[in-house]
Protein backbone atom coordinates (compact mmCIF):
# COMPACT_ATOMS: atom_id res chain seq x y z
CA UNK A 1 0.00 0.00 0.00
CA UNK A 2 1.54 3.58 -1.11
CA UNK A 3 1.86 6.14 1.20
CA UNK A 4 -0.89 8.48 -1.02
CA UNK A 5 -3.27 5.38 0.01
CA UNK A 6 -2.81 5.51 3.86
CA UNK A 7 -3.02 9.11 3.29
CA UNK A 8 -6.26 9.25 1.59
CA UNK A 9 -7.90 6.67 3.81
CA UNK A 10 -6.85 8.41 6.94
CA UNK A 11 -8.89 11.25 5.65
CA UNK A 12 -11.89 9.58 4.89
CA UNK A 13 -11.87 8.06 8.34
CA UNK A 14 -11.58 11.47 9.73
CA UNK A 15 -14.26 12.69 8.21
CA UNK A 16 -16.43 9.81 8.33
CA UNK A 17 -18.88 11.25 11.13
CA UNK A 18 -19.13 14.06 9.14
CA UNK A 19 -21.15 12.66 6.19
CA UNK A 20 -24.76 11.75 6.58
CA UNK A 21 -25.04 8.68 3.81
CA UNK A 22 -28.99 8.95 4.48
CA UNK A 23 -29.10 12.40 3.33
CA UNK A 24 -26.73 12.23 0.62
CA UNK A 25 -28.89 9.20 -1.00
CA UNK A 26 -32.12 11.23 0.04
CA UNK A 27 -30.78 14.23 -1.86
CA UNK A 28 -29.52 12.19 -4.93
CA UNK A 29 -33.46 10.73 -5.18
CA UNK A 30 -34.79 13.78 -5.12
CA UNK A 31 -32.45 14.90 -7.97
CA UNK A 32 -32.88 11.97 -10.41
CA UNK A 33 -36.22 11.73 -10.01
CA UNK A 34 -36.54 15.38 -12.03
CA UNK A 35 -34.66 13.73 -15.00
CA UNK A 36 -31.27 13.45 -16.11
CA UNK A 37 -30.52 16.88 -16.78
CA UNK A 38 -30.70 18.28 -13.82
CA UNK A 39 -28.49 15.84 -12.37
CA UNK A 40 -25.15 17.89 -13.86
CA UNK A 41 -25.42 19.46 -11.06
CA UNK A 42 -25.21 16.97 -8.45
CA UNK A 43 -21.74 17.69 -7.98
CA UNK A 44 -22.13 21.29 -6.33
CA UNK A 45 -25.19 19.41 -4.05
CA UNK A 46 -23.12 17.02 -2.87
CA UNK A 47 -20.14 19.04 -2.44
CA UNK A 48 -21.42 20.51 1.23
CA UNK A 49 -18.19 19.33 2.62
CA UNK A 50 -15.33 20.50 -0.43
CA UNK A 51 -12.62 18.41 1.25
CA UNK A 52 -15.00 15.36 1.81
CA UNK A 53 -16.31 14.97 -1.62
CA UNK A 54 -13.32 15.76 -3.05
CA UNK A 55 -11.37 12.80 -0.84
CA UNK A 56 -14.15 10.75 -1.68
CA UNK A 57 -14.31 11.27 -5.39
CA UNK A 58 -10.49 10.47 -5.34
CA UNK A 59 -11.06 7.15 -3.50
CA UNK A 60 -14.11 5.90 -5.51
CA UNK A 61 -11.72 6.28 -8.61
CA UNK A 62 -8.78 4.59 -6.72
CA UNK A 63 -10.67 2.39 -5.18
CA UNK A 64 -13.64 0.52 -6.65
CA UNK A 65 -16.70 -1.47 -5.11
CA UNK A 66 -14.55 -4.54 -5.14
CA UNK A 67 -11.72 -2.42 -3.53
CA UNK A 68 -9.01 -3.13 -5.98
CA UNK A 69 -7.13 -0.43 -7.53
CA UNK A 70 -7.57 -0.18 -11.14
CA UNK A 71 -5.33 1.73 -13.81
CA UNK A 72 -8.70 3.36 -15.64
CA UNK A 73 -11.01 5.65 -13.99
CA UNK A 74 -14.59 5.13 -14.62
CA UNK A 75 -16.04 6.54 -17.72
CA UNK A 76 -12.72 6.71 -19.54
CA UNK A 77 -12.68 5.32 -23.23
CA UNK A 78 -11.49 1.41 -22.85
CA UNK A 79 -9.22 2.27 -26.59
CA UNK A 80 -9.31 -0.04 -29.81
CA UNK A 81 -8.54 -3.09 -28.87
CA UNK A 82 -12.16 -4.08 -27.85
CA UNK A 83 -15.48 -5.36 -30.08
CA UNK A 84 -16.69 -2.55 -32.22
CA UNK A 85 -19.79 -1.25 -31.14
CA UNK A 86 -23.31 -1.95 -32.91
CA UNK A 87 -23.70 0.35 -36.38
CA UNK A 88 -26.55 3.27 -35.82
CA UNK A 89 -30.25 2.19 -36.35
CA UNK A 90 -33.50 3.98 -36.60
CA UNK A 91 -34.87 6.36 -38.77
CA UNK A 92 -33.10 9.18 -37.73
CA UNK A 93 -29.51 9.08 -37.83
CA UNK A 94 -26.66 11.90 -37.07
CA UNK A 95 -24.02 11.97 -39.86
CA UNK A 96 -20.64 12.88 -39.33
CA UNK A 97 -18.53 14.20 -42.08
CA UNK A 98 -15.44 12.20 -40.55
CA UNK A 99 -15.84 8.70 -38.87
CA UNK A 100 -12.25 8.26 -37.90
CA UNK A 101 -10.81 11.24 -35.87
CA UNK A 102 -7.20 11.54 -35.03
CA UNK A 103 -6.66 12.05 -31.07
CA UNK A 104 -5.22 15.32 -31.89
CA UNK A 105 -8.90 16.11 -32.44
CA UNK A 106 -10.54 17.91 -35.15
CA UNK A 107 -13.47 19.80 -36.39
CA UNK A 108 -16.36 18.12 -38.24
CA UNK A 109 -19.83 18.54 -40.29
CA UNK A 110 -22.82 16.96 -38.01
CA UNK A 111 -26.06 16.35 -39.97
CA UNK A 112 -29.33 15.07 -39.00
CA UNK A 113 -30.80 12.51 -41.89
CA UNK A 114 -33.65 10.53 -42.07
CA UNK A 115 -37.54 10.27 -43.80
CA UNK A 116 -37.36 11.70 -47.23
CA UNK A 117 -40.67 13.89 -46.58
CA UNK A 118 -41.49 17.88 -46.70
CA UNK A 119 -41.16 19.19 -42.81
CA UNK A 120 -44.82 19.44 -41.28
CA UNK A 121 -46.11 20.25 -37.71
CA UNK A 122 -45.77 16.26 -36.68
CA UNK A 123 -41.92 16.60 -37.97
CA UNK A 124 -39.59 15.49 -35.20
CA UNK A 125 -37.60 18.50 -33.90
CA UNK A 126 -34.02 17.87 -33.11
CA UNK A 127 -32.24 20.58 -31.16
CA UNK A 128 -28.76 21.71 -30.97
CA UNK A 129 -27.27 20.12 -27.47
CA UNK A 130 -25.94 16.72 -28.07
CA UNK A 131 -24.28 14.25 -25.53
CA UNK A 132 -21.63 12.44 -26.29
CA UNK A 133 -21.58 8.51 -25.42
CA UNK A 134 -18.09 6.29 -24.98
CA UNK A 135 -18.43 2.33 -25.56
CA UNK A 136 -16.88 0.30 -23.11
CA UNK A 137 -16.61 -3.42 -24.72
CA UNK A 138 -20.45 -4.16 -23.70
CA UNK A 139 -22.08 -0.79 -23.48
CA UNK A 140 -22.42 2.69 -24.13
CA UNK A 141 -21.56 5.09 -21.13
CA UNK A 142 -22.67 8.76 -21.35
CA UNK A 143 -19.06 10.48 -21.45
CA UNK A 144 -19.45 14.11 -22.29
CA UNK A 145 -22.09 16.73 -23.29
CA UNK A 146 -22.26 19.00 -26.52
CA UNK A 147 -23.25 22.26 -27.79
CA UNK A 148 -23.08 22.71 -31.74
CA UNK A 149 -23.23 25.58 -33.69
CA UNK A 150 -25.55 26.43 -37.43
CA UNK A 151 -23.90 26.72 -40.17
CA UNK A 152 -25.00 30.50 -39.85
CA UNK A 153 -23.44 31.23 -36.55
CA UNK A 154 -19.96 32.34 -36.58
CA UNK A 155 -18.56 29.42 -34.31
CA UNK A 156 -17.90 25.64 -33.58
CA UNK A 157 -19.29 23.75 -31.04
CA UNK A 158 -17.58 22.44 -28.59
CA UNK A 159 -17.36 18.89 -26.22
CA UNK A 160 -18.03 19.90 -22.08
CA UNK A 161 -17.72 18.10 -19.00
CA UNK A 162 -21.32 16.38 -17.37
CA UNK A 163 -20.00 18.32 -14.46
CA UNK A 164 -19.91 21.72 -16.07
CA UNK A 165 -23.22 23.63 -16.41
CA UNK A 166 -24.16 25.13 -19.78
CA UNK A 167 -26.56 26.29 -21.94
CA UNK A 168 -27.69 26.17 -25.58
CA UNK A 169 -29.72 28.37 -27.59
CA UNK A 170 -33.20 26.91 -27.99
CA UNK A 171 -32.88 25.90 -31.92
CA UNK A 172 -34.60 23.59 -33.77
CA UNK A 173 -33.30 21.47 -36.38
CA UNK A 174 -35.79 19.59 -38.84
CA UNK A 175 -34.89 17.82 -42.18
CA UNK A 176 -36.17 19.41 -45.28
CA UNK A 177 -38.19 17.35 -48.06
CA UNK A 178 -34.06 16.13 -48.79
CA UNK A 179 -34.32 13.95 -45.70
CA UNK A 180 -31.13 16.13 -44.82
CA UNK A 181 -31.16 18.60 -41.85
CA UNK A 182 -29.29 21.73 -41.56
CA UNK A 183 -25.43 21.96 -40.90
CA UNK A 184 -24.03 21.72 -37.60
CA UNK A 185 -20.43 22.27 -36.74
CA UNK A 186 -18.48 20.20 -33.70
CA UNK A 187 -14.59 20.15 -32.43
CA UNK A 188 -13.86 17.05 -31.02
CA UNK A 189 -10.66 16.94 -29.15
CA UNK A 190 -9.69 16.19 -25.77
CA UNK A 191 -10.80 12.14 -26.30
CA UNK A 192 -8.64 8.97 -25.81
CA UNK A 193 -8.28 6.75 -28.33
CA UNK A 194 -11.68 4.84 -28.45
CA UNK A 195 -15.28 4.47 -30.36
CA UNK A 196 -17.58 7.26 -29.11
CA UNK A 197 -21.53 8.09 -30.87
CA UNK A 198 -23.19 11.96 -30.50
CA UNK A 199 -26.48 11.46 -29.62
CA UNK A 200 -29.23 13.88 -30.46
CA UNK A 201 -32.76 13.37 -28.50
CA UNK A 202 -35.64 14.78 -30.12
CA UNK A 203 -38.66 16.71 -28.56
CA UNK A 204 -40.93 13.27 -28.93
CA UNK A 205 -37.79 11.77 -27.36
CA UNK A 206 -36.56 9.94 -30.48
CA UNK A 207 -32.96 9.49 -30.71
CA UNK A 208 -30.12 10.07 -33.48
CA UNK A 209 -26.84 8.65 -33.24
CA UNK A 210 -24.03 8.61 -35.25
CA UNK A 211 -20.59 6.71 -34.32
CA UNK A 212 -16.97 7.30 -34.58
CA UNK A 213 -13.87 6.15 -33.84
CA UNK A 214 -10.67 8.08 -32.43
CA UNK A 215 -7.26 6.36 -33.05
CA UNK A 216 -3.73 7.49 -31.89
CA UNK A 217 -2.62 7.88 -35.60
CA UNK A 218 -2.43 11.30 -37.23
CA UNK A 219 -4.97 10.70 -39.92
CA UNK A 220 -5.69 13.47 -42.20
CA UNK A 221 -9.29 15.23 -42.19
CA UNK A 222 -10.97 17.20 -43.98
CA UNK A 223 -10.77 21.12 -43.32
CA UNK A 224 -13.81 23.02 -42.15
CA UNK A 225 -12.20 26.43 -42.23
CA UNK A 226 -12.74 29.16 -39.56
CA UNK A 227 -16.24 29.80 -38.77
CA UNK A 228 -15.59 33.56 -37.79
CA UNK A 229 -15.07 35.31 -40.65
CA UNK A 230 -17.03 35.82 -43.58
CA UNK A 231 -18.54 32.27 -44.69
CA UNK A 232 -21.11 30.37 -46.28
CA UNK A 233 -23.79 27.97 -45.79
CA UNK A 234 -25.36 25.51 -48.13
CA UNK A 235 -28.40 23.67 -47.79
CA UNK A 236 -28.49 20.77 -47.87
CA UNK A 237 -24.79 20.58 -47.04
CA UNK A 238 -25.42 16.64 -47.91
CA UNK A 239 -25.59 15.54 -51.31
CA UNK A 240 -25.97 12.15 -53.44
CA UNK A 241 -23.57 11.29 -56.51
CA UNK A 242 -26.27 12.20 -59.02
CA UNK A 243 -25.94 16.17 -57.24
CA UNK A 244 -29.05 18.75 -56.97
CA UNK A 245 -30.42 21.94 -56.18
CA UNK A 246 -28.75 23.86 -52.99
CA UNK A 247 -29.66 27.28 -51.34
CA UNK A 248 -26.39 29.09 -50.53
CA UNK A 249 -26.48 32.72 -48.47
CA UNK A 250 -23.31 34.43 -47.06
CA UNK A 251 -22.49 35.56 -43.65
CA UNK A 252 -20.62 37.76 -42.92
CA UNK A 253 -18.57 38.29 -39.73
CA UNK A 254 -19.25 40.54 -37.66
CA UNK A 255 -22.87 40.71 -38.71
CA UNK A 256 -23.84 43.33 -41.30
CA UNK A 257 -27.51 44.80 -41.39
CA UNK A 258 -29.73 42.78 -43.55
CA UNK A 259 -29.51 44.96 -46.30
CA UNK A 260 -25.46 45.15 -46.67
CA UNK A 261 -23.41 44.32 -50.23
CA UNK A 262 -21.55 41.82 -47.63
CA UNK A 263 -24.82 39.35 -47.35
CA UNK A 264 -24.96 39.26 -51.54
CA UNK A 265 -23.79 36.11 -53.03
CA UNK A 266 -21.86 36.47 -56.45
CA UNK A 267 -23.09 35.12 -59.51
CA UNK A 268 -20.85 32.82 -59.46
CA UNK A 269 -19.06 30.30 -57.36
CA UNK A 270 -16.04 28.37 -57.85
CA UNK A 271 -16.55 24.59 -57.01
CA UNK A 272 -13.76 22.56 -55.48
CA UNK A 273 -12.81 19.27 -54.33
CA UNK A 274 -10.90 18.21 -51.36
CA UNK A 275 -7.98 15.84 -52.66
CA UNK A 276 -6.43 14.71 -49.13
CA UNK A 277 -4.00 17.23 -48.98
CA UNK A 278 -5.68 20.47 -50.94
CA UNK A 279 -8.53 22.31 -52.65
CA UNK A 280 -8.61 21.25 -56.30
CA UNK A 281 -10.75 23.28 -58.86
CA UNK A 282 -13.37 21.23 -60.52
CA UNK A 283 -15.49 24.15 -62.13
CA UNK A 284 -17.39 27.04 -61.93
CA UNK A 285 -21.27 27.52 -61.31
CA UNK A 286 -23.87 29.89 -62.29
CA UNK A 287 -25.76 31.17 -58.70
CA UNK A 288 -29.34 32.26 -59.66
CA UNK A 289 -32.25 33.13 -58.18
CA UNK A 290 -35.39 31.64 -57.24
CA UNK A 291 -38.26 31.34 -60.23
CA UNK A 292 -40.03 33.21 -57.67
CA UNK A 293 -37.58 35.36 -56.33
CA UNK A 294 -36.47 38.27 -58.49
CA UNK A 295 -34.71 40.21 -55.49
CA UNK A 296 -32.25 37.21 -55.25
CA UNK A 297 -33.24 36.61 -51.40
CA UNK A 298 -32.80 32.67 -52.36
CA UNK A 299 -29.81 32.42 -54.74
CA UNK A 300 -29.85 28.87 -56.15
CA UNK A 301 -27.16 26.32 -57.25
CA UNK A 302 -26.92 23.70 -59.68
CA UNK A 303 -24.77 21.33 -58.48
CA UNK A 304 -23.62 18.55 -61.22
CA UNK A 305 -22.71 14.72 -60.42
CA UNK A 306 -19.84 14.78 -58.04
CA UNK A 307 -17.97 11.70 -56.43
CA UNK A 308 -18.31 10.54 -52.89
CA UNK A 309 -15.99 13.07 -50.80
CA UNK A 310 -15.91 16.75 -49.58
CA UNK A 311 -16.43 19.66 -51.96
CA UNK A 312 -16.78 23.27 -51.18
CA UNK A 313 -17.88 26.28 -52.61
CA UNK A 314 -15.84 29.44 -52.93
CA UNK A 315 -16.73 32.65 -53.18
CA UNK A 316 -14.38 35.28 -55.05
CA UNK A 317 -16.33 37.96 -55.88
CA UNK A 318 -16.03 40.65 -53.10
CA UNK A 319 -13.27 41.14 -50.91
CA UNK A 320 -12.62 38.73 -48.27
CA UNK A 321 -13.38 35.57 -50.02
CA UNK A 322 -16.00 33.00 -48.22
CA UNK A 323 -16.74 29.45 -48.31
CA UNK A 324 -18.58 26.14 -47.91
CA UNK A 325 -18.25 22.69 -46.86
CA UNK A 326 -20.37 20.87 -48.27
CA UNK A 327 -20.63 16.43 -48.82
CA UNK A 328 -21.52 13.88 -51.31
CA UNK A 329 -22.42 10.64 -50.15
CA UNK A 330 -24.95 7.81 -51.21
CA UNK A 331 -24.96 6.21 -48.17
CA UNK A 332 -26.83 8.01 -45.50
CA UNK A 333 -29.15 6.95 -42.90
CA UNK A 334 -30.65 4.29 -44.83
CA UNK A 335 -27.16 2.66 -45.70
CA UNK A 336 -24.84 4.20 -42.91
CA UNK A 337 -21.11 4.29 -43.53
CA UNK A 338 -19.36 1.32 -41.86
CA UNK A 339 -17.33 2.53 -38.56
CA UNK A 340 -13.87 3.43 -39.82
CA UNK A 341 -14.84 4.07 -43.48
CA UNK A 342 -13.78 7.59 -44.83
Amino acid sequence: MTELEDALRATLRAHERDIDASTIRRDYAAIASRGRRPARRLLPVLAAGAVVAIVGLVAYMAWPLGGTPTDRAAGTPMGQNVAPPPADSGPFQVWLSERVIPAAGADIGVLLTGPAEPVDENQQIFGVGAELDTWDGTQWQLHRNAGLCTAGWDCIGELLPLDEEFSVQEVGLVLDASGVGSATFLRVEGLDPGWYRLRQTSSAGIQATGTFQVVADDIPVTPIGARDIDHLSVRPALLPTAGGTVTVSRTPVPQESADSPANTVGESLDLEAWTGDGWQPVSTLAVTPAPDDPYRATPLVQVPALNPGAHRLVDRNQPGEAHAVFWVDDNTSATPLPVGSR
